[in-house]
This record gives C-alpha cells, sequence and structure tokens, in this order.
C-alpha cells in the first residue's frame, strides 16, 4: 500500500510526463540502436587494483598525430577519427625510464591538444619506491609526475517530498518560452560522466557519438543512472511514450564513460580518475564539442586543469558540480573560466558568479526507458550545460566570457533564466510574464 506522500510524488510525477509530452508535439521515429567504443579500455581493473601507488608520467610528444582510425558511429561518421601516434624516440625514452626506475606500465595515451605522451605507471620494487619517487620527480627528461587521483559524480538519492519540484522546472527556467527561439540545434554537449542508455527512445537520436574509456562493458554502458539522468535533462528528444524532454532537445550529445560504479548500491556516487577524465577531455576536444558537462568534482589536478585550459581557450564552454561541502578548489571548479552549478535547494548563501538550477527530485530518464527521479548539483548542471546549448545555437561565435556575463545575469532570483539568457544574447522572445509585445534585449 503507497503512503499519501508516495501517491502524491506519483501524481506529480504522471502530470509532469503528460504535461510535457503535450507541450513538446509527437515523438520521433525510433532510430537504429547505437554502438560503444570501447578503444582498449580496461582502467577501472587496474585502478581498482593500484590503489593509490599508481603515478601518471607525461613526456613531451611534440609530433602531431597523423595515423586515422575509423570514425564513430552516427552523425560523426563522416569524418576519421585522429589516431595520435608516439614518437619513437619518445617511446625508447619511455622504455628507458620505465627499466631504470623500476616502473610497471598500467597503460599509455598519447594526448595531442597537449603534445604529451601519458604513462600510468607504478613503482615494481614498493620498498624502494620513495626514493625513485624523488629521482623520477627531478629528472629532466620528464615533463610532469602526478598522483593518479580520485573523482566523484555528483548524484544524490532522490528525497522523498510531498510535491515533485520537477513539475515546476519548466516554470522557474521559463525553457518553453526559450523554445520559441533556441533548441540547441547545431551544438554538441560532451557528456564526460557514466555511461548512458544510448538506446533509450528519447536519446536515440540524440547521441552522436558514445565511447568507453573505462572498460568494455557495452551492456553495463547502457546500464549506467547517473548518466543517463544528466543525458535526459540536457537533450532527450520528445516522445509521447517516455514524457521527459530535455532542455535543449535538439543538441547533440558526445557520451564519454570515465567513470564506473563499484557496487549497485552507490549507483549515484560513481567514480573516475585522472586518467579517464583525461581520455575523455581529449575526446571531447577531438569531436570539436561546444559545451562541456562535468557532474562531477574531486582535488586539484594539474593534467586535467592544463587540458581544461585548452578547452577554454578554443571556445567550448565548461560547467562544473559545486561539491556538498561548497568548496571549489578543487577540480573542475579551479579552473578559471568554467561555470559553478549548484542546486537552488542548497542552505548554502549563493557565491557571486554562480548559477543555481533546480537540484531535487528532478523529473529525468532512467536507464531501460521512461523516467525517474533524481537529485543533486549534477542534475542542476546539466541544465545549466543545456541553456549554455541553447545560447551556443543562436550565438555560436561568442565567447565563453560573454556566455558566461549571459547566463549569470540571467539568474535574477536566484534561479536561471532560460529565456531571460537568450534575451540578454539579443534575441528578441518573448519571456514568461511579458505584456504580450514582443520583447527586446
Amino acid at each position: 500500500m503507497c503512503s499519501d506522500a508516495g501517491l502524491r510524488r506519483l501524481l506529480a510525477a504522471l502530470l509532469c510526463c503528460w504535461g510535457l509530452s503535450a507541450a513538446f508535439g509527437q515523438s520521433p521515429a525510433e532510430s537504429a540502436q547505437a554502438g560503444v567504443q570501447s578503444p582498449g579500455a580496461r582502467t577501472q581493473g587496474w585502478a581498482d587494483e593500484a590503489g593509490g601507488d599508481a603515478f601518471l608520467l607525461l613526456l613531451d610528444n611534440p609530433v602531431h598525430s597523423q595515423a586515422v582510425q575509423a570514425g564513430s558511429w552516427g552523425a560523426l561518421g563522416y569524418r576519421q577519427r585522429r589516431a595520435y601516434t608516439v614518437h619513437p624516440q619518445v617511446e625508447a625514452l619511455a622504455a628507458a625510464l620505465v627499466a631504470e626506475y623500476k616502473l610497471v606500465v598500467l597503460d599509455a595515451w598519447p594526448m595531442d591538444p597537449l603534445r604529451v605522451h601519458c604513462l600510468a605507471v607504478r613503482f615494481r620494487d614498493a620498498a624502494s619506491a620513495a626514493d625513485a619517487l624523488v629521482q623520477l620527480r627531478r629528472d629532466p627528461r620528464v615533463q610532469q609526475l602526478q598522483r593518479l587521483q580520485d573523482f566523484a559524480v555528483q548524484g544524490t538519492p532522490p528525497a522523498a517530498s510531498l510535491m515533485a519540484p520537477s513539475a515546476l522546472i519548466d516554470d522557474r527556467l521559463d525553457v518553453r518560452s526559450a523554445h520559441q527561439r533556441a533548441r540547441g540545434e547545431g551544438v554538441r554537449v560532451a557528456v564526460v560522466d557514466t555511461g548512458m542508455d544510448v538506446a533509450h527512445p528519447a536519446l536515440a537520436d540524440a547521441v552522436l557519438e558514445a565511447r568507453n574509456f573505462v572498460d568494455q562493458d557495452e551492456a553495463q554502458f547502457r546500464r549506467d543512472q547517473h548518466g543517463t539522468q544528466v543525458a535526459g535533462l540536457l537533450s532527450a528528444r520528445p516522445r509521447a511514450d517516455v514524457g521527459v524532454v530535455g532542455l535543449a532537445p535538439a543538441a547533440g550529445l558526445l557520451a564519454y564513460k570515465a567513470c564506473w560504479v563499484k557496487a549497485p548500491a552507490t549507483e549515484v556516487r560513481a567514480q573516475c580518475n585522472t586518467l579517464t577524465l583525461a581520455k575523455a577531455l581529449v575526446a571531447a576536444l577531438d569531436a570539436r564539442a561546444d559545451v562541456l558537462n562535468l557532474s562531477l568534482s574531486g582535488p586539484p589536478d594539474p593534467l586535467l586543469e592544463r587540458l581544461l585550459g585548452v578547452a577554454l581557450t578554443r571556445g567550448v564552454a565548461v560547467l562544473g558540480a559545486i561539491p556538498p561541502d561548497g568548496r571549489k578548489t578543487g577540480f573542475p571548479l579551479s579552473v578559471p573560466g568554467v561555470l559553478a552549478v549548484d542546486r537552488t535547494e542548497t542552505a548554502r548563501a549563493q557565491a557571486p558568479g554562480e548559477l543555481r538550477a533546480p537540484g531535487e527530485d528532478v523529473m529525468t530518464l532512467k536507464p531501460g526507458g521512461g523516467g525517474g527521479f533524481a537529485s543533486g548539483s549534477s542534475m542542476a548542471t546539466a541544465q545549466a550545460s543545456a541553456v549554455a546549448a541553447l545560447l551556443r545555437s543562436v550565438r555560436p561565435k561568442a565567447s565563453v566570457a560573454q556566455l558566461t556575463q549571459w547566463m549569470t545575469a540571467a539568474s535574477p532570483h536566484g534561479v536561471l533564466n532560460a529565456c531571460l539568457a537568450l534575451r540578454l544574447a539579443g534575441e528578441p522572445v518573448v519571456c514568461r510574464g511579458d505584456t504580450g509585445v514582443l520583447a527586446k534585449p
């Protein structure tokens, strides 16, 4: 027997689904299921085994990529993906360092945006590791050496509430008004997260590319919950049989799995590490993402910060989730230019420059079809990334600074307003509360 609170929550979900499916029209034809690329990924296994003993060793690799590999499925299939190469002299140097310092190579990955070759290593002899580490840090042949660090997605179990705020999301962000002028057409949003259900009826037409940098388990990729929830808020396609529509329902998604769960009980608290995130960021740069959603957080990380610096320099809008403690000293928020996002329901005072969006019992997609509730600053970040996609679709040449200015100014009452952001960008859009006369910026 359901409690009164449970019945109210169910009714709110049903009303939300009915209202959204009616508002956004008929569903498109279901596309064929897409595959997931797993480029030699077995990171989870050795990362769990190595624990805190793994390091990342970066060597200069100035040679630009020359070889190519087959292109991705879907909308990116028209072009060949670059397969980054390692110069023979760099390979020889890596072999010499491995022998000299008695290292075990766990993984290796050339990263062309930084012109480096990255090796994940650990010391073969634990007893002499401390001394060897000191010497390796001083070795002039090594560009950078750092520990492999852990990160976590910022989701929380849905709270039991009498009325789901998800039913009010469209009113609070004024998304319906914003869709008069923009739905995210032509914009690529990279989701660096867990996997996602790329075969979900509301996502099959949205996902341009899917890559797995954790393992080779395609079934688990599609079962992953957190990434599916984020993707649903970003770009779920309108379907009458699903009832959940993303805030940028015409944007394309780049699904990059860099995080994994250790047990089903921690599904909303997936973990990632420096190397899996770095691989995903390189993929996002290679795919020319316009918006980068990072619904995760962790310690400051030199390698990841450098990659985000490249992304921002190239004009990619980067949005990151504020952790529960409110600190913005770790990755990705430690990088200047990254937009920090938290949920409106937090008790913490809103700092200047922060964005807020609903993050409590938000209605979104769930793996296997249909929808469900999700909570956390991850969900707020996904909504803010969707607003960035709307802006990018109408102002493709706008700088990251301009996007930031429009979005931060579009929160007069503490909640990001999608329609107002478009108006500030110069779009003649009618927002909720207008008198009916075409509004001007």
